[in-house]
This record gives structure tokens, C-alpha cells and sequence, in this order.
């Protein structure tokens, strides 16, 4: 019996497609044996790879790396559980209730293919932060299984395994490789789309404090404006803050078009007054940035 294990015996130990040869972990022009314990099944895409030397394999009793041998870059890893650790009971404690998710998000890595699916599938439908932070866990380590293939098109066979949008998978992936769970667990903020906007920022930890900064200021504080304020900063420090103001104010533009239309005539009332509060404010603004322009200058056009 092979001592590695596998999901499936006829599985391939890296990549989980149908194997179809053996791979000797230590090669026979080294000593290697063709017993049991020096043997891995594998398919031939993936033993082609290891024998091209593309990749480089390692092999322990506590888990199994591929990394490429150009650039170190991780190409796949599985980490093999503990003496008596239970998959199928660890399924089912999930699946019954969300009690214990952040304490066992720990033990994602020891699942197989069909373990990950099984409490993705669960999880995926719980509403809680402890939720989607056990989720990014999920999504790390089924895509820490997939050697093969862009980052798109990984991360869309993930959510369809699991019955998942590509980009809430694409964003549950790209928190977890930007926020360890600690980090996650100990902000203040709740919401996971104010996590998928910081790690797409181009200094992640920095958009994140700014957001949790802002968040805790104005507990009203939405994803949106949190994504407007982190482009504005980023267009800043980038020095594209004149080409990033143009945006917004054509932006502006069709808004205030829209709101004239769905206002219509004000009738006396106290949402009539914030409306006109809230013009004021904007006209006010407007005026300011339009008295800097030269005077030749209105051709030029917002």
C-alpha cells in the first residue's frame, strides 16, 4: 500500500486527476526501491513536469510541495493529517452548526478534494464573518490543490465545485493570501467586501487601516465610499489625481442630472430641506474647483 495518501488510490497525488504512473521518490540510479513507501501515483502531466525538472518535488510524512524550480513560486502543497485525525466527522461537525468555525478553520489544510467541497458547500451558506473567514481558508487550500492552469481559470473551477459567484472565490482567495486569520479575526470590521477592497489596493495593509480608521469614525461608512476613497488615494500617490478628479466630477455630472430628475419640483417637507442642504454643499465645492480653472479655460470640458 502506498503510505502517501491520496483521496482516491487511482487519484494523482499532486493534481488529483486520474494517475496513471509511478513516480520513484528517490530514483533508482540513486538506490531507490520500487517498494511502496518510494512510490507516489501521479498522471502524466505532472510526472512529466517533476522529470523535466520544471517542478521539485518534496516529500515528507507531514506533507508534500511542488515548487517551481525557476522561481520558487509554490505550485501545489498537501499537508497530511495527523495519526487518528477523521475527516468525515470533522465534515459533520461543520456541517451541523457554525460553533467552532475560526477554531477549526486550523484543519482545512488536512481535507481532500471532496472534504473542501463538502464544507465549502455548508459554510457558503452561513451569513456571519467566523463564515467567509473559515471560507478564505477553503478557497487557500483548494487552490493550494490545483498545480495546473491560470489563476482564472482555477479559481473558476473552484466555484463551480462549490456552487460559488467567480468573484466572491476570486475575493475570498485574494484575502487569505493578502490577511493571515488572525489578522482577519482581530479587526473591527465585519463585512467581507470591505477586506476584498483593501487587498486589491496596491498596499493592502495600508487601505485596510484607512478603512478600519473610517469605519470606526462613521459606523454608515459603506463599501462604496471606501472603494472611491482608496482609488482617490492611490491616484494621488500615483500622481494621476487630476486624471482621477475628471472621473469623478463626470461622474458628478450624471448624478446631479439624475437627482434633478428624480426630485422634480420640492415640495416643502424635511427631505426636501437635506436635499437642498446637500446641493448647497456640492455647488459650494464645485464652485471652488471651477474658480481655479483659467479663465479660458471652460472649452476644455468636465
Amino acid at each position: 500500500m502506498n503510505v502517501w495518501p491520496v483521496a482516491d488510490p487511482a487519484a494523482c497525488a499532486i493534481c488529483s486527476h486520474d494517475a496513471s504512473e509511478l513516480h520513484h521518490l528517490l530514483h533508482r540510479s540513486q538506490g531507490g526501491s520500487d517498494h511502496d513507501h518510494n512510490l507516489l501515483q501521479v498522471c502524466r502531466p505532472c510526472h512529466d513536469a517533476i522529470h523535466s525538472e520544471r517542478w521539485v518535488l518534496s516529500v515528507t510524512p507531514e506533507r508534500m510541495l511542488v515548487t517551481a524550480r525557476a522561481t520558487g513560486e509554490v505550485i501545489a502543497e498537501t499537508v497530511y493529517p495527523p495519526a487518528g485525525w477523521d475527516q468525515p466527522q470533522y465534515v459533520e461537525v461543520i456541517q451541523e452548526g457554525p460553533e467552532h468555525l475560526i477554531s477549526m478553520a486550523e484543519q482545512v489544510k488536512y481535507l481532500d478534494n471532496e472534504g473542501l467541497v463538502a464544507v465549502a458547500e455548508a459554510v457558503s451558506v452561513q451569513h456571519t464573518k467566523a463564515a467567509w473567514i473559515y471560507l478564505t481558508e477553503v478557497a487557500y487550500w483548494m487552490h493550494r490543490r490545483m498545480p495546473r492552469g491560470q489563476i482564472t481559470e482555477k479559481t473558476k473551477a473552484m466555484a463551480q465545485a462549490v456552487g460559488m459567484g467567480y468573484r466572491r472565490m476570486m475575493d475570498l482567495l485574494r484575502i487569505r493570501e493578502t490577511y493571515d486569520v488572525q489578522a482577519l479575526v482581530e479587526s473591527p470590521l465585519a463585512e467581507v467586501e470591505f477586506f476584498a477592497i483593501a487587498s486589491r489596493a496596491k498596499d493592502p495593509q495600508a487601505a485596510l487601516e484607512h478603512i478600519e480608521t473610517r469605519k470606526l469614525d462613521n459606523p454608515e461608512y459603506s463599501t462604496r465610499q471606501a472603494e472611491r476613497e482608496i482609488a482617490t488615494r492611490e491616484a494621488q500617490e500615483g500622481g494621476r489625481g487630476l486624471e482621477r478628479a475628471i472621473t469623478l466630477l463626470r461622474t458628478i455630472k450624471a448624478m446631479s442630472r439624475e437627482v434633478s430628475e428624480l426630485v422634480g419640483v420640492l415640495e416643502p417637507s424635511a427631505e426636501a430641506d437635506q436635499i437642498a442642504e446637500l446641493a448647497h454643499d456640492v455647488a459650494e465645492i464645485m464652485w471652488q474647483v471651477g474658480g481655479r480653472a483659467s479663465p479660458e479655460g471652460t472649452d476644455h470640458g468636465v
